[in-house]
This record gives structure tokens, C-alpha cells and sequence, in this order.
């Protein structure tokens, strides 16, 4: 969807680093709205998979666009790399506990801060 077009490359660092946690269950506080594109159609991809399959397209996408001789930008889709590794931890992170750190009521587990760090 990213590479056909389907998607605008603009929205993809809006959905990485949303504080939300796309493995929460729908009825979860945190649970993500908007990532059906991430799950594809039927929800019936991994989050990991496609955060995955997205970190090593986009590395060697960004590999050619910082060695192409024409100007086209490298800063852009390094954030977005950066990012999209950041938050496939963050998930992880998330699934290790679920109820947060210290229990429900404590420290809650945002991987969009993971995202942006």
C-alpha cells in the first residue's frame, strides 16, 4: 500500500508515533485507532510482521535515496526508520506487560514514546 501509492508517506510518521499500542484488544483505552492499514483488510497481519517488512523495505529505500545522485532527501526517511524501529520495540515492550510497568494504575506503556526516542 505504501509503495503503490495507496498511502501519502506524510501519514505514516503520524501513525508511528501515536501513544497508543496497536496489540491492545479493542476495548483497551490504548488501543490504536486508524492502524487497519498497518493489519491489513481482515486484521489478519502481525503488527511485528508488517513493522517489520516496513523496516527493511524502507532501509534499503533509504540506503538508495541517500546514494542517488539527484537530490532526494534523506532526513525524511530516516525519522520514519528511526521511528518505525523505535515502535516495533515499543510493541514489544507492550506486549511483555501489558498492565504497564508497575501495574494498571501506575506507569502505562506508550510505544509512541518509544517511536520518537
Amino acid at each position: 500500500m505504501f509503495l503503490g501509492g495507496d498511502i501519502r508517506f506524510s501519514q505514516t510518521p503520524t501513525v508511528l508515533f501515536k501513544n497508543c499500542t496497536w496489540t491492545a484488544p479493542n476495548t483497551s483505552a490504548l488501543y490504536c485507532k486508524g492502524i487497519e492499514n498497518w493489519k491489513g483488510p481482515g486484521g489478519e497481519y502481525s503488527i511485528f510482521l508488517s513493522l517489520t517488512c516496513f523496516v527493511v523495505t524502507f532501509f534499503f529505500l533509504t540506503a538508495l535515496a541517500s546514494t542517488l545522485p539527484i537530490p532526494a532527501g534523506i532526513f525524511g526517511p530516516s525519522f520514519v526508520l528511526g521511528g518505525a524501529m523505535g515502535r516495533i520495540i515499543g510493541e514489544f515492550v507492550a506486549v511483555l506487560y501489558p498492565d504497564g510497568i508497575r501495574g494498571p494504575d501506575e506507569l502505562q506503556i506508550y510505544p509512541g514514546v518509544y517511536a520518537v526516542v
